[in-house]
């Protein structure tokens, strides 16, 4: 695999949580839609306010005098109320544009600068939201960092292109928008992905199929495309309420969980590229009995993944429970094949190893079921 390659997958960890400017070497930037508003401050305290009645039908609350001035609010303008998922009002002096701009950022390089750092750059502009990420020297840019940004942008960033190159530069802009692919349709392909690989990791193993099981392992990259997708669209919805309703969501509270599902379904695929991995170090077939076995394990542990995805996008908090059940049977079975495979001879590491992978991925069904218990307790006990 190529080191850019590498080290964006060391990054990610790092670049899905926060986009810190202060440790990109980031020379200039725009976010024109951020929902501070320069003027518009934030007190210590809140300002009480009692609410009057007017007429038969209104409810009339008094703006602060000093936020009217600051804003140059006159009487008889208007200003646009936004109720928020949790029961609080967001006002504005004037309308927001919905956002038909594009996020900037650009990133100064020199001969020095390796393709590693450059993708990670890269990678945490991308998750961090900007649209439009240009890549420029003075000195020109090497061919080597030209072609770091060609691989991370084919093989990692969905819904990119480099739009333009010269010499000095390169343009990279993301042309999907939000709405064209929502968060449950990208998880929906990541966990179709990932329940498709456990299978043919399975079918690997079963057959000694060397082929199938690299298609197997390259098919891993595809779900950590959609990874970063996932949140980069998780962390526009927290900054951005429009952005929230355009990815499907109804509150922010629910992108802390859904983060949890996006890292479950790419660990999942994780072991089931671990599960390829290792058919390749089998020197010769296992037992019927044994195979049997393991192909019980992977039938129960891709019940329990679907089980746990259609629980998610259903909100259901009883089909989410009963996964549970199916991921004890998991831990039971594991239990007998290790006992089986003790006594055999040959690959008994292997052997041990795949059915670790397969059973941490029912444990993995079980973490996003339990999000999905945690996301709808409360309408469940009402």
């Amino acid at each position: 695999m190529h080191r850019s390659m590498r080290a964006a997958d060391a990054y990610i960890e790092k670049a899905d949580t926060e986009y810190i400017r202060s440790k990109i070497n980031i020379d200039s930037y725009r976010r024109p839609h951020d929902t501070r508003r320069e003027g518009l401050k934030m007190e210590d305290e809140a300002e009480a306010r009692r609410v009057q009645f007017t007429g038969r039908s209104s409810y009339i609350v008094n703006l602060p005098k000093k936020w009217v001035v600051e804003q140059g609010i006159r009487q008889g303008d208007l200003v646009f109320i936004y109720p928020q998922a949790d029961g609080s009002l967001l006002l504005y002096p004037r309308r927001q544009p919905r956002p038909e701009g594009r996020d900037e950022a650009s990133i100064r390089v020199d001969p020095h600068t390796s393709p590693d750092s450059l993708v990670r750059h890269l990678v945490s502009l991308y998750v961090g939201g900007y649209d439009v990420m240009r890549v420029y020297s003075e000195e020109g840019v090497t061919l080597a960092q030209k072609e770091a940004v060609k691989e991370i942008v084919r093989t990692r960033l969905v819904g990119t292109e480099v739009v333009s190159e010269s010499a000095d530069g390169m343009v990279v802009q993301v042309l999907l928008s939000f709405p064209q692919l929502p968060i449950e349709d990208a998880l929906r392909r990541m966990a179709t992905i990932a329940t498709y690989m456990l299978r043919d990791a399975y079918r690997a193993v079963e057959t000694l199929d060397r082929d199938l099981a690299n298609i197997v392992i390259r098919s891993d990259d595809e779900v950590d495309r959609f990874s970063l997708y996932v949140i980069r669209q998780l962390v526009g919805a927290v900054a951005d309420r429009a952005v929230l309703k355009d990815v499907g969501l109804s509150s922010p509270s629910d992108c802390l969980g859904y983060r949890v599902v996006v890292k479950s379904l790419e660990r999942i695929a994780d072991h089931a590229a671990r599960v390829a991995h290792a058919s390749l170090g089998l020197e010769e077939g296992l037992g019927e009995g044994l195979l049997a076995q393991l192909g019980e394990l992977k039938e129960l542990t891709t019940r329990a993944l679907e089980a746990s995805m259609a629980s998610l996008f259903k909100r259901d908090y009883a089909e989410a429970e009963g996964v549970f059940d199916v991921v004890a049977k998991c831990r039971g079975l594991e239990s007998v094949i290790l006992s089986r495979a003790a006594g055999g001879k040959g690959d008994g590491v292997s052997v041990k190893l795949i059915v670790e992978d397969i059973r941490r991925c029912s444990e993995y069904a079980a973490d996003i079921a339990e999000i999905v218990m945690n996301m709808t307790v409360r309408a469940s006990s009402s």
